[in-house]
């Protein structure tokens, strides 16, 4: 999971740093993150971060601003805005704030919104995938899809592509409840991974595409809206 901490203030930047690190230490959760002292900074990378920890009051673009333009790009991406302006609590759930943190931070409060992450946002579990006598160990919330593709199985990253000796259907059993759907007869998503849709394709952040059969589509929306934060 990727982390970008945006705000303009040097010493509230790296108080939030240090507290990320810390957690990191504390729980060995495979957590990374960016530290950005504009939103013009960021506004180019958003693709690349799964959650944004945003201060409200800014120079220039305001943190509501910022977190409407992302909403409207982005449905899954996950905002937690730390400020000392409380008033703008209302409007933080018009774009969906997983959480609203004052300042001064406190640490028990950042770290249960942290811990959050994982037990409401993230698919549980990992993904195995043997080659011989190699075993690849995936995180669920790392696979973008999986892909038949002369009849081998594709498992699909943000950077990677491994062949999985297993049968769709059988993945796609294993993985019921999970937050995948099969959306072709030949492709199963991580629906939380999915960065756009039409009745055509779905694509992921990398740019990548992935065909939706045409008879799925109206269940793929109901299993995608079921699963969006």
């Amino acid at each position: 999971m990727k982390l970008a901490i945006c705000d303009d203030e040097k010493t509230a930047l790296e108080t939030i740093a240090a507290l990320t690190e810390d957690y990191v230490l504390e729980t060995r959760h495979a957590l990374e993150y960016e530290v950005f002292d504009s939103y013009d900074a960021l506004r180019d990378r958003i693709g690349e971060f799964d959650v944004f920890l945003l201060d409200y009051k800014m120079p220039g673009v305001d943190g509501m601003t910022f977190a409407r333009s992302l909403r409207e790009q982005y449905k899954s991406k996950i905002i937690i805005f730390i400020t000392a302006y409380d008033e703008i609590v209302l409007d933080a759930f018009t774009v969906r704030t997983h959480r609203f943190l004052m300042k001064p931070l406190d640490r028990e409060k950042f770290f249960e919104a942290l811990d959050s992450l994982y037990t409401e946002h993230t698919p549980v579990g990992q993904f195995l995938i043997k080659t011989g006598s190699v075993t690849d160990v995936i995180d669920l919330r790392d696979i973008y899809y999986f892909q038949v593709i002369r009849k081998e199985l594709y498992v699909c990253t943000s950077d990677e592509q491994l062949v999985c000796r297993r049968s769709i259907s059988s993945v796609q059993t294993e993985l019921e409840g999970l937050g995948f759907f099969r959306i072709h007869r030949s492709v199963l998503v991580n629906l939380r991974n999915i960065k756009s849709f039409n009745r055509q394709f779905a694509e992921f952040p990398n740019g990548e595409r992935v065909a939706i059969g045409s008879r799925r589509y109206a269940e793929f929306c109901k299993a995608y809206l079921r699963e969006k934060p």
